[in-house]
């Protein structure tokens, strides 16, 4: 259903902003992402306004790449932030905009 309900947001030609801070995915989840961030990445490529912010554990040293990997499947840029940093970045929240949080 969240794919229905993104395609259907996107529509509305809205300003997104996804915030994900996951610290264990597994195949079934990563291919769920990755449908998700191509779905973006072609939001993007038509001139939708996208962000992505994905907060990782300081400990998993791996989780980069593995973010990376998705970046370039899906052809869009994932802003990383490691967990110790969060707190000094500020992100301003624009009206009208649509916020997806998985935190």
């Amino acid at each position: 259903p969240i794919i229905s309900w993104i395609q259907e947001f996107i529509k509305e030609r809205r300003k997104v902003m996804m915030n994900l801070r996951l610290s264990y995915f597994n195949t079934s989840s990563s291919q769920f992402l990755l449908d998700i961030f191509r779905l973006f990445g072609r939001y993007r490529k038509e001139g939708g306004d996208v962000n992505i912010y994905w907060y990782y554990p300081d400990d998993d040293p791996d989780l980069p790449d593995e973010i990376n990997d998705f970046m370039s499947e899906a052809k869009i840029t994932i802003i990383t932030i490691p967990e110790k940093e969060k707190n000094k970045i500020q992100l301003n929240f624009p009206k009208n905009l649509g916020c997806l949080s998985y935190l």
